[in-house]
């Protein structure tokens, strides 16, 4: 909880403690970021976001996050490589794939409205990301570099 631009520990609960963090706590831009400093399957489960404005207790989203094992993918340099991702799509509005390294409002590639949206895309992935079958009929999302 961050009432008053401050972190309220008092009602977090203690598995949690020192563990999450809101980036950008003044929110600048209307987006809200929370990080999980090293997931783990505790983390696992339904989340719901909250803001208070004016008095009311409005929700914002929700997401039911999944610990999974990290995949480790071998290329050749200068050879196409494909990132194949499975997810549940029905209600996706957006893919966004994204690098640790990059700068929070940066991503490899954005899909959203059907369409690519290179607005904030890192200059270094511009015109060498593709997603395959942007219809994602069977759940499957391909990225080809």
């Amino acid at each position: 909880m961050y009432p008053d631009d401050r972190l309220d520990p008092a009602h977090q609960n203690p598995a949690y403690q020192g563990e999450v963090d809101l980036q950008d706590t003044r929110m600048t831009d209307g987006t809200l970021v929370f990080t999980f400093k090293q997931m783990n399957h505790t983390f696992e489960g339904k989340y719901e976001c909250y803001v208070f404005q004016n008095g009311y207790k409005i929700l914002i989203g929700t997401i039911n996050l999944k610990a999974v094992e990290v995949q480790e993918q071998k290329a050749v340099l200068g050879e196409p490589v494909r990132l194949i991702y499975r997810c549940d799509i029905n209600n996706t509005s957006g893919i966004k794939l994204t690098k640790p390294n990059l700068n929070q409002s940066e991503y490899v590639f954005m899909y959203r409205d059907n369409r690519s949206d290179p607005a904030h895309q890192n200059p270094a992935y511009q015109g060498k990301v593709d997603l395959q079958d942007r219809r994602m009929t069977d759940g499957t999302l391909v990225f080809t570099f």
